[in-house]
């Protein structure tokens, strides 16, 4: 039983950080495609040349955006 929870747990946090990596890699691609083509090479030889950085960057947004969703559905509004 003691396995089955770790199991369980390590599962979900695993499913929580790969979802904050997606959103904050996406929500940095949104900001570079912003700034044109300069942005989207810039982001792009950042993935290629700095991998554990924007990673790590992306983490941190991702779980800001992650943050931001889950008060907007219990509050219904935006956080401040």
């Amino acid at each position: 039983m003691e396995n089955a929870l770790l199991i369980v747990t390590t599962v979900v946090v695993g499913l929580l950080c790969a979802a904050a990596l997606i959103l904050g890699a996406i929500d940095l691609f949104a900001r570079a495609s912003e700034k044109g083509v300069i942005g989207l090479v810039l982001y792009v030889l950042c993935w290629l040349f700095l991998s554990p950085i924007i990673a790590l960057v992306s983490l941190l947004v991702g779980f800001y955006v992650l943050y931001q969703i889950i008060v907007l559905i219990f509050t219904k509004r935006a956080p401040s």
